[in-house]
């Protein structure tokens, strides 16, 4: 009876312990990183572009921000996103950081050209 106890006891916490890492994968989920924008510079004026964005440990869930303006984003891939810039955030000259935030963390900003 008690070696049954136990059993039942440690299946408990095994299957509680799955269960937290399976419900928690943000917490092991790296920060983005990007290293390309396509194209990488618009001109001031210009219509409205979609934008690739490439680069490393992207979800789903990514979202890709033009300065403080969250961007309409499409997953494509663990390293690839395209995301529409509408024309109102390229009207004035001027620079952009682009940034890409996951589960994981925000990426340190546009990659360098």
């Amino acid at each position: 009876m008690q070696s049954a106890r136990s059993f039942l006891r440690w299946l408990t916490v095994a299957f509680l312990a799955a269960l937290a890492w399976a419900w928690a994968p943000a917490a092991w989920a790296a920060a983005p990183m990007l290293t390309s924008l396509s194209p990488s510079s618009a001109a001031s004026g210009g219509a409205a572009f979609t934008l690739t964005i490439n680069g490393m440990n992207f979800t789903p869930a990514s979202t890709a921000m033009w300065g403080a303006a969250v961007l309409t984003t499409a997953y494509a891939s663990d390293s690839e996103l395209t995301a529409t810039v509408p024309a109102s955030l390229i009207a004035g000259p001027g620079a952009a950081s682009i940034t890409v935030t996951t589960s994981g963390g925000v990426s340190s900003g546009s990659p360098e050209s």
